[in-house]
C-alpha cells in the first residue's frame, strides 16, 4: 500500500511504517508488518530466518516510531546470532543494539533506549525486580513462544511486564501451534494476543520466500557492462529529483531494482507534478533490472513494449545523451524472434544464460527441465538463446504477448494456451519449458530439473517443481547465502485450524493515534536514513578522518573555487546545455580555466589523485605566488593541500598501478569532500548536485561501492 499524502499536506497525519530494499525482504512482508505493528500477534511459520526477518522489521519500525524507547527480544543464547545478524541487516545501528547477560550491564551503562537482547531468565528477574522501570518498552518480542505454557517463567513476562506499568506490543514466534487445542489456547491466553499470522509451506505468500537446504546456487558476475553505467546516469538526476520531492527514500539504482515497480504508477496518480518523471523512471528502472537479471536482450524488449503505452519515452531518449547512446546500442539486438545460430553470441551475452545451459547439457538428452524467470521479457530472451544454442524449449508465458501488444513484430511462435503449454511440453522433445512465475496450470507436476534464473523465483514454490534444483545468481545484485537456505522440504509441514481458538477481544492499551501507512518507496539497510555512528571498513596505514578544525579557511577556499565554476557555467560554452553532467564539467572545466580547488577534489576522489610529474629542472621552475583572495595562515595552507593534488616524486610502477592503494586514496578524498560540505551550507546548488552525481559516479566501481558506502549516504552526502 502507498502513502495518500502529498509531501507538506497532511504528512503528520499519518504514521509511514518502512521496508527495506534489498533481497530478503519481499513484498509479503509489508502485510505483514502492518498487522504486528497494530495488535499483538502471535507468528508462525516453518523457517527461521523468515521469522528473524520479520522480527528485525518490526523492532526496526518501532525503532522508528518511538525513538527513545526500546524493544526487548526474549531468546536462547544459542538463537541470538541469527537474530543479531538479522536486526543489523536491515539497518538498525550496532551501537544501540545490546545483548544482557544479566541485568548488571543495564544498570551499569545507565542503557535505556536501543533493542535488548535477554533469556527468559533474566527477563523475569528485570520484572521481578523492577529494575527496568527506567526503560519505555514499546515492543516485546519471544522467539520461542511454544515455552509459554502452564506455568514456565516465559509464560509469565507479558503478565509482570503490564503490572510494572509498562505498556508495549508482543510478537511471539515458533514453527508450529501445539496440536493439542488447550496447551494452543494456554499460550494466546498466557501471551495475551490479539490475532495469529499462519503460514505453511504451501501458503501463496510464504512459498516464494523458502528456500530449500538441497537447492545448488551458481553466481555469475554481470555489472560493469557500459549499457548498465549508462542506464544509471540517466537515473540519477531524476530519482534526486523525485527525493528532494520527497515521493522517494533511495536513490540507489541497485537498490530500487527490488522495489514493486508497478506501485510506482500509484505515486504518479496521487503527484500530478512529478506524474511523468515518476513514470518515466518506473520504465527505466524496470529496464535497469531486466538488464541486470537477463541482459540487453530483455531490456530491449521493456522499450519496445513501454513506447506505445509512454509515448515521453521516444523523447527522452532523443533529449538524453546517456540514453540516446543506450539506443544506438540496441541495434545488435533489434531483430525478429529467435533469430537462431547467427545471433547466439549476441543472445548469450548475459553470463547466466550461458551457465544455464551447461546445468542442461549435464543432464541426460532426455531430462526434462523447467526455467522460471520473474518477466516475460527475460524468459522471452533465454528461450530464443537457448533455442540459438541447439536446445529445443516450450515457451509458457502467456504474459509476454499481452506486454507486446503494439508490438506484434517481437510476437514469434503462435502463442500457446496456458492450459494446453504443459501438455505440449510433455509430449514433444523438447528439453526446456521455460516459465514466468505464473504456474497455476502445472498442477502437482514434476520436472527432472527446475532452474530459477533469477532470486525472485527460487523460492520453494518454484522449486518444487524439479527433483533437483538450481538457482542462477548475478552476485551483484542477487543473493541466497547459506543462512536463507534453511528449508527441508521432505519435512511433513503440520497444517493447523485455527478456528476455535479464543483471542484477546480487548483493546491493546498501545495505540497508534495517526493513520499507518507505508511510504512508497522504501529504504536501503546499506544507507539507512537512521543517525548512526558507523566505522569506515580501511586498510589504510591513516585512518583519520580529515580534520573539520578550520571551516572558515575551508569555506573560503570552496568560495574560490565556486566562482570559478559558476564563471564556467555562466560564460563558458556550458551556458546552453540543459543538464550538465560531471563528465561536461570536467572536460570544459580543464580546457577552458586553470583546475580550481573543488575541480581537483572531484576528480582525485573519482579516479584516484594522480601525483604530477615535473620534469623541467629546478632553475626554470617559476614559485607560485599565493593568491591575495585567499587565507594565508598555517592552517588555511593545511587546508588547501587537501584540496590540491601535490606534486610528488615519480612513484614505483607497483605502487602506480595498485588498486587497493588506489581506492585508499579515493576514500580518503570522499571524507574530505564530505566534511568540506559540511561546512559549506551556502555553496552553489550546482556544486552540490556535481557532488550527488560524484557520489554516483564512484558507486558505479563495484569494487570500490562497499568502502565508500559508509562515507557517503546514498551518494548524496
Amino acid at each position: 500500500m502507498f502513502s495518500t499524502s502529498h509531501p507538506g499536506k497532511q504528512a503528520e497525519k499519518e504514521v509511514h511504517y518502512y521496508i527495506p530494499l534489498d533481497t530478503a525482504t519481499r513484498s509479503c512482508y509489508r502485510q505483514w508488518v502492518r498487522q504486528v505493528l497494530a495488535s499483538n500477534t502471535l507468528f508462525v511459520a516453518p523457517d527461521e530466518f523468515i521469522q528473524a526477518r520479520l522480527a528485525a522489521l518490526v523492532a526496526y519500525n518501532y525503532y522508528r516510531i518511538y525513538p527513545t524507547a526500546s524493544t526487548v527480544v526474549i531468546c536462547q543464547e544459542a538463537e541470538q546470532a541469527i537474530y543479531l545478524s538479522q536486526f543489523e541487516a536491515v539497518g538498525l545501528p550496532s551501537t544501540d543494539v545490546h545483548v544482557l547477560s544479566d541485568d548488571k550491564k543495564l544498570r551499569a551503562n545507565g542503557l535505556t533506549k536501543g533493542v535488548f537482547f535477554v533469556t527468559a531468565k533474566v527477563m523475569t528477574n528485570l520484572l521481578g525486580k523492577n529494575t527496568i522501570s527506567h526503560i519505555d518498552m514499546k515492543l516485546l518480542v519471544l522467539t520461542d513462544a511454544l515455552k509459554a505454557v502452564n506455568n514456565s517463567g516465559i509464560s509469565k513476562v507479558v503478565k509482570l511486564g503490564l503490572e510494572v506499568g509498562q505498556i508495549f506490543r508482543v510478537l511471539a514466534i515458533c514453527n508450529t501451534l501445539p496440536k493439542a487445542v488447550a496447551k494452543a489456547q494456554c499460550m494466546i491466553s498466557n501471551l495475551a494476543m490479539h490475532t495469529l499470522l499462519l503460514k505453511n509451506a504451501n501458503d501463496s505468500e510464504i512459498s516464494p520466500i523458502l528456500h530449500c537446504k538441497n537447492m545448488k546456487v551458481e553466481y555469475v558476475s554481470f555489472a560493469k557492462e557500459r549499457e548498465a553505467a549508462l542506464l544509471r546516469f540517466a537515473l540519477a538526476p531524476r530519482l534526486a529529483e523525485l527525493r528532494a520531492a520527497n515521493l522517494i527514500n533511495c536513490i540507489d539504482p541497485d537498490a530500487l531494482i527490488y522495489s514493486d515497480i508497478a506501485g510506482w504508477k500509484a505515486i504518479a496518480k496521487r503527484n500530478a507534478e512529478f506524474s511523468t518523471q515518476v513514470e518515466l523512471v518506473a520504465i527505466l528502472l524496470e529496464g535497469y533490472r531486466n538488464f541486470l537479471l537477463y541482459g540487453i536482450r530483455a531490456l530491449f524488449l521493456v522499450f519496445q513494449a513501454r513506447f506505445s503505452e509512454f509515448p515521453l519515452l521516444m523523447h527522452s531518449i532523443d533529449t538524453d545523451d546517456h540514453l540516446h547512446e543506450l539506443n544506438e546500442g540496441f541495434k545488435k539486438v533489434n531483430f525478429e524472434p529467435y533469430p537462431g545460430k547467427t545471433k547466439t553470441d549476441v543472445l548469450g551475452s548475459h553470463p547466466k544464460f550461458v551457465e544455464i545451459y551447461k546445468i542442461l547439457r549435464k543432464g541426460n538428452p532426455s531430462t526434462k527441465a523447467v526455467a522460471f524467470c520473474d518477466t516475460p521479457f527475460g524468459a522471452r530472451a533465454l528461450a530464443e538463446y537457448l533455442g540459438a544454442a541447439g536446445i529445443s524449449v516450450v515457451e509458457n508465458h502467456s504474459d509476454y504477448y499481452k506486454e507486446m501488444t503494439h508490438s506484434t513484430k517481437y510476437h514469434g511462435p503462435k502463442q500457446h494456451r496456458p492450459d494446453a503449454a504443459k501438455t505440449e511440453f510433455l509430449r514433444s522433445q523438447a528439453r526446456c519449458l521455460v516459465s514466468t512465475k505464473y504456474i497455476d496450470n502445472f498442477g502437482m507436476m514434476q520436472f527432472d530439473l527446475s532452474i530459477a534464473a533469477d532470486y525472485l523465483t527460487a523460492g520453494y514454490r518454484f522449486s518444487r517443481f524439479g527433483k533437483n534444483s538450481f538457482a542462477v545468481l548475478n552476485r551483484e545484485v542477487e543473493d541466497i547465502p547459506p543462512s536463507q537456505r534453511q528449508f527441508d522440504k521432505r519435512t511433513d509441514i503440520f497444517k493447523t485450524n485455527y478456528n476455535g481458538y479464543r483471542f484477546r477481544l480487548e483493546e491493546s492499551k498501545l495505540i497508534l493515534r495517526r493513520r499507518l501507512s507505508s511510504f512508497p518507496v522504501e529504504y536501503s539497510p546499506k544507507a539507512s536514513s537512521i543517525p548512526a555512528t558507523v566505522a569506515v571498513i580501511d586498510d589504510a596505514e591513516d585512518d583519520t578522518e580529515p580534520d573539520p578544525r578550520f571551516s572558515a579557511e575551508m569555506l573560503a577556499i570552496l568560495r574560490s573555487s565556486c566562482e570559478a565554476t559558476r564563471k564556467l557555467i555562466q560564460q563558458g560554452p556550458l551556458y546552453s546545455v540543459p543538464r550538465v553532467t560531471f563528465t561536461d564539467f570536467v572536460k570544459c572545466h580543464s580546457t577552458t580555466f586553470p583546475p580550481t580547488p573543488l575541480h581537483n577534489a572531484l576528480v582525485a576522489a573519482i579516479t584516484g589523485p594522480v601525483p604530477t610529474i615535473r620534469r623541467s629542472s629546478p632553475s626554470r621552475q617559476k614559485q607560485q605566488q599565493p593568491d591575495a583572495n585567499e587565507p594565508t595562515s598555517p592552517e588555511a595552507n593545511d587546508i588547501r593541500e587537501y584540496f590540491q593534488v601535490r606534486s610528488e616524486p615519480v612513484p614505483r610502477l607497483k605502487e602506480k598501478n595498485d588498486p587497493a592503494i588506489r581506492r585508499k586514496k579515493r576514500i580518503h578524498w570522499l571524507r574530505i569532500l564530505k566534511s568540506a560540505l559540511i561546512h559549506s551550507e551556502d555553496m552553489p546548488k550546482l556544486d552540490e548536485g556535481l557532488l550527488r552525481e560524484m557520489g554516483r559516479l564512484t558507486e558505479t566501481d563495484t569494487d570500490f561501492r562497499e568502502r565508500s558506502a559508509s562515507v557517503l549516504s546514498d551518494g548524496s552526502f
